[in-house]
């Protein structure tokens, strides 16, 4: 029985040092990467691309395929990020060199499309009635039509309705409220009245 024990304890040493001597296993060092695969710009905007996770000895490299669609306007200091500029619509990449000790270990790419500016914008209805508790998609055309700016909604009187980003509207209490779009650069707006009505339970 002495004997059982023994081993059975020198066996439980055994595992405890190999676990120690093993220790937990590192992560993997995460590969660098861009925060966008691919970005829709207006013509005359500007955007920030960014590279996560590169290492200390790496630097990255900045290129746009086609300068005329899509040119580089400024680069950071420590070479992480860009801004780059919509000059005219159409479509364009940007390739990024990963490089260590000045050889080439990965090239990342971000498919830019550049679309017009946009001339208008209009709600298909100019009245919306909902009933408390209520949700409404309120749908913006903007013109062109291949412009691929999203507009800023807000709501009058949010204790009436709300709307999110994506112009879903939310009937909160019976009342009126005033829903507008926004295209930022432009200053061209929408707007649709929201008419809260109170639930009566049958619905």
């Amino acid at each position: 029985m002495k004997r059982y024990v023994l081993r059975m304890v020198v066996a439980i040493a055994c595992m405890l040092c190999l676990t120690i001597s093993v220790g937990v296993p590192t992560q993997a060092a995460q590969l660098p990467r861009l925060n966008l695969k691919s970005l829709d710009l207006t013509k005359g905007t500007t955007f920030t691309i960014r590279v996560y996770n590169l290492a200390d000895d790496e630097t990255a490299s900045f290129k746009s395929t086609d300068l005329d669609v899509c040119s580089i306007e400024s680069t950071a200091e420590d070479k992480k990020s860009v801004v780059i500029y919509g000059k005219a619509v159409g479509k364009a990449n940007l390739k990024v060199k990963i490089k260590k000790n000045g050889i080439v270990t990965s090239t990342l790419k971000c498919r830019i499309k550049v679309a017009p500016v946009p001339v208008s914008i209009k709600f298909t209805e100019s009245t919306i009635n909902l009933i408390e508790g209520r949700q409404y998609f309120i749908d913006a055309i903007i013109k062109p039509y291949s412009a691929t700016e999203t507009p800023v909604f807000e709501s009058s009187n949010e204790d009436v309705a709300v709307v999110n980003v994506r112009g879903l509207v939310t009937a909160v209490a019976p009342g009126r409220a005033t829903i507008t779009a926004t295209l930022l650069s432009t200053g061209k707006t929408a707007t649709c009245t929201v008419v809260v009505k109170e639930s009566t339970g049958e619905e």
